[in-house]
């Protein structure tokens, strides 16, 4: 990075931080907001995010993606996959925080051509991008992941049935939800079931500085499970296992 990030920024980021009772370094915070500035600039050309206020930016998109660091810090190490990663959020700012390797798949190509040179301008090298679709990329990529994170992509079941693939034996999904109700969560649980996931965590709470509920869930991979995966292209949304 050039230059430091505009102040008011830092700051916003590192109150956030401390208001999330996470720390970390300036110079992690410095790498986020560039990346995110990064997009925010792109944005203009390919559409990326509804969101454009930088301010609002940094906590709706860094401080939200950070909020599960506590639950990736106790998944296994080995490398992390962010499922539906769209603009980089939540995986480029747990990589930068963690520095673990972390892989950022989308199914959009104009979207993961623009992250993957945004991740060069910023020389975020332990980040990588790959375009495809879930249930085909897992057929090449199974059994290889410490931990999978995701936000907002999908249902609780069908986002389980879409990350189980990708899973170690004891990996960790772990998913960044809204306001979810019980029913999507019993739903969740009882697909979990049959494809070998088990849900060990739950957390919720308010982010920082206004009035958005978010729920983090944490599921582990404990077996093979009952159900043949990955299942056909859209049969995860069309057709849930639960």
């Amino acid at each position: 990075m050039k230059h430091p990030p505009p102040p008011a920024l830092a700051r916003e980021f590192q109150e956030g931080l401390s208001d999330l009772g996470l720390q970390a370094p300036t110079e992690v915070g410095d790498r986020c907001i560039d990346y995110l500035l990064r997009v925010l600039h792109a944005n203009k050309s390919i559409n990326l995010t509804r969101i454009s206020d930088p301010r609002s930016a940094v906590r709706l998109h860094l401080l939200d993606s950070l909020t599960a660091m506590p639950e990736l810090e106790v998944s296994p190490s080995g490398t992390v996959l962010d499922l539906g990663t769209g603009a980089g959020f939540p995986g480029v700012p747990l990589c930068i925080a963690s520095g673990r390797r972390t892989v950022l798949l989308d199914s959009v190509a104009k979207k993961t051509a623009t992250i993957a040179r945004i991740l060069d301008e910023c020389q975020i090298e332990e980040a990588s991008v790959v375009c495809g679709r879930a249930e085909e990329v897992a057929r090449s990529e199974e059994n290889v992941f410490a931990a999978v994170v995701s936000r907002a992509v999908a249902s609780l079941p069908v986002l389980v049935e879409l990350a189980t693939p990708f899973l170690e034996v004891r990996g960790r999904l772990v998913a960044l939800k809204g306001r979810i109700s019980n029913e999507e969560v019993d739903s969740g649980d009882r697909a979990a079931e049959i494809v070998g996931l088990e849900r060990v965590g739950r957390r919720t709470f308010v982010l920082p500085g206004g009035p958005e509920h978010r729920t983090l869930l944490v599921y582990e991979k404990v077996g093979p499970g009952s159900a043949t995966l990955p299942r056909r292209i859209g049969l995860a949304r069309r057709k849930p296992l639960a």
